[in-house]
């Protein structure tokens, strides 16, 4: 992925999805790692909550903030 991402020419949409997918997946997983970590179970509407949060934020500015520094990388 980083491969494409680094390309000189604007990243495919199906490569800036998968990105997207990616960030959700990484807050799913930080979260469970987090309560786990000190003790917590995670409850299915703890779960439902994460997952629910994750598919908002993986659409929100998160991914286009990525790509945007990818881009400034590649022009300097």
């Amino acid at each position: 992925m980083r491969a494409q991402l680094l390309k000189p020419e604007e990243p495919e949409p199906e490569l800036a999805a998968l990105l997207s997918e990616v960030i959700g997946l990484r807050t799913i997983l930080v979260n469970v790692i987090f309560a786990l970590a000190n003790g917590h179970g995670i409850s299915d509407e703890q779960m439902q909550s994460l997952i629910d949060r994750a598919d908002q934020e993986k659409t929100s500015k998160k991914a286009t903030e990525r790509l945007a520094i990818v881009g400034a990388y590649r022009k300097a």
